[in-house]
């Protein structure tokens, strides 16, 4: 999983005295879609690796990141890339002001259409994912302090990893629970 390679690059990264780029050139190449990013905390443990954030355009955590992004993958396997791209662009059009961030909770989130106004939901799987990445990271970024709040220990924060894992991952995965 994921997530352990993750652990793996922390690791490493430890061992070369915290630099990322001296990871050594085998263990660079066999990660190398994620040994570009520096992670945001020290910590080497699989479920605190799952509730930091991963960095990047959106706000989502690592396990966040990393189920959507299969889920993504996976939708998009047989899109033609006109159709990727026309998704890409409506999907980014759709207004999450419009409703509370809450009532986008559910595997098929309703939204209001950003031409037509009505409450309408995505059929195709791809902007449907992508939509969720978007709620997600939207969600996150409203948290008030999220940088100065406990993000192992705070009920709050747990509350909302898990109404996203409900919601969003299909079954594929869970946060492991904090010890």
């Amino acid at each position: 999983m994921r997530i352990a390679r993750e652990v793996v690059l922390r690791d490493a990264a430890k061992e070369a005295g915290g630099d990322f780029d001296a990871l050594p050139v085998e263990l660079r190449k066999k990660f190398s879609r994620f040994a570009a990013y520096q992670p945001t905390t020290g910590s080497f443990d699989p479920w605190a690796v799952e509730r930091d954030f991963f960095p990047g355009k959106l706000r989502l955590t690592y396990l966040e990141h990393f189920v959507l992004s299969e889920r993504l993958d996976d939708a998009r396997k047989n899109l033609p890339e006109e159709a990727v791209k026309a998704f890409d662009k409506f999907v980014d059009r759709i207004p999450l002001d419009k409703r509370p961030l809450a009532s986008y909770l559910n595997a098929s989130p309703a939204f209001i259409h950003p031409d037509k106004g009505k409450l309408v939901v995505l059929q195709s799987d791809y902007p449907k994912v992508r939509m969720m990445r978007r709620i997600v990271s939207a969600r996150w970024l409203s948290v008030k302090n999220l940088d100065h709040r406990d993000r192992y220990h705070d009920a709050d924060l747990e509350k909302i990893r898990q109404e996203h894992a409900k919601a969003f991952f299909d079954g594929l995965a869970s946060y492991t629970q904090v010890p």
